[in-house]
Formats: structure tokens, sequence, C-alpha cells
């Protein structure tokens, strides 16, 4: 009796091995490695428009909005834009759609983001992942949040090391898996500042909190200052949106007065 339980206990530590080795190898080779190159695709593609395969699994990412800089200047041409000297991107936003639910790491068990995102992160402001979803372990990482509508902010102080924000609707979460009834807002620190100016409140400090574009329609922005995350993606379809603090501030957006379901957070190094 006793070799038979000695036999079981080696041969549950084998599977667990075996397991957390497959466990491993998954998790690496979820690293969207396709990434690292991503960026120098898009800007040398005459459409800004990149297709690949990952894990089997058809791919296409575009350039969300291309000549940002450019839109930029035009919208505030009477606010010198040129005197501006907060970060600004000539090309804002990469969106990733996969054709079918692709398993993604994102991050680390350390919380930090992938190197290759975050190269694309630094490049163009925002990257937006469509039909993808966490490991079972990193769903239940982070907490949920939803803010005021239109009022622009930053997730973390300069203080703080962890700068990188990850937005995250669950697909297999009960409320998540189902289009969000608000969006989330995304300007570059050098748009913020300016359309702070435009209202009047002169040089902002970004660091803190600003209720912007709250005398127009938003919405008539959408292709040329604002980057909008609407989360409203088919019924079961993940999504992912990733960002700087450092470099961009951010809202809700309630379209129709409605803020919908908290959204899942976590904050990367």
């Amino acid at each position: 009796m006793r070799l038979f339980e000695n036999k079981l206990i080696y041969f549950k530590k084998i599977y667990s091995l075996f397991v957390s080795v497959f466990q491993e190898q998954n998790h690496v080779q979820n690293r969207l490695v396709f990434a690292a190159n991503l960026g120098h695709q898009l800007l040398t593609s005459p459409t800004g428009i990149s297709r690949g395969r990952f894990g089997g699994v058809d791919y296409e990412a575009r350039i969300v909005k291309r000549g940002y800089r450019k839109s930029v200047d035009d919208h505030f041409k009477a606010f010198a834009p040129s005197e501006c000297k907060a970060v600004e991107f000539d090309d804002f936003g990469v969106l990733i759609v996969f054709s079918k639910p692709t398993n993604v790491t994102i991050y680390d068990d350390n919380w930090v983001l992938d190197a290759a995102l975050k190269g694309l992160v630094k490049a163009f402001g925002a990257v937006f992942l469509e039909n993808v979803y966490l490991s079972d372990k990193q769903r239940e990482d982070g907490q949920k949040n939803i803010f005021p509508s239109l009022a622009f902010h930053v997730d973390r102080g300069k203080f703080f090391d962890n700068q990188y924000s990850m937005f995250v609707r669950d697909p297999k979460d009960p409320e998540q898996h189902f289009p969000r009834k608000s969006g989330t807002l995304i300007v570059s620190n050098r748009a913020a500042v300016l359309q702070a100016r435009k209202e009047g409140k002169g040089d902002i400090d970004l660091g803190a909190r600003h209720d912007l574009f709250t005398g127009e329609n938003v919405e008539d922005l959408f292709d040329s200052v604002i980057l909008h995350q609407p989360w409203a993606a088919d019924e079961g379809v993940g999504e992912i949106c990733l960002f700087d603090n450092r470099t961009v501030l951010h809202a809700s957006y309630y379209k129709d007065k409605q803020g919908g379901y908290k959204i899942g957070v976590r904050y990367l190094f």
C-alpha cells in the first residue's frame, strides 16, 4: 500500500512539473513577437496596413490615425501649436485584429510589459488588440474601473515606476462578454495642452485631471484629434488597450450618457 502511495505521489509530481513546463512554454509562445518589426512594416506600407499570421491565426494591423501631428496642427492652428513642446506622435495608435480568438501574453509574472509591445506604444502612443484573451491566471489580475465622462487624466503619477496602463475587455467575464456602452478616449499630451489653451485654461499640469472637449461634439474629432476605443466588438470578442501615461491623457466617453460596466485594468512596468 505504501509503495502504491509513493508511486502515486511521484507521478503527481511529474504531472505537476509537466503542466508547469507546458504553461511556461505556452506563456512564451503567446508573446506577440511579430510586434517587434510591426512598426517598421506599418510605416513603410503605402496603406499603413500589415498582415500576417500568429500561432496559425491571421491578423491585420493598421495605423489608426496617420498624419496625426499634422491633424493636431491644423485643428489648433490658432493656438500656436509649433510653440507647444509636449509629447506628440507623427502617427497615432496601432490596431491589431485577429481573425479568430487568440490567447496572448501581454506581460510577464513581474507585470513587465512585453518589449515588442512597449516599442509600439513608444512609437505610436497606444496599441489596441481585438479578438484576444488572456490566460486563466492573468484573467484574475488587476482591478476594474470606470471614470466620469470626458475627465482626462493619467493613471500613474510621475513617481510611479509602472507607467503603462492596460485596459481589458475579458470575453469570459459575464459582463464584459458583451459590448460596453461607454468608450475610452486618448489624446497626446500636446493635443491636451492645445485643447486646454483653446478652452482658456492656459498651460495645464498634465499630471492632473482636466475636463476637456465638454463644449463640443467629440465624435466630430475621432478622425483627427482623438483616438476612440469604443469597446464595441461583437459579443464574446476580447479587446485590449495599452498606453503610456507619460505621453497621453485618457478619459471615459459616455455615449448617450451611459457609462456601462467597469473595464479591467492593470498597471505595468
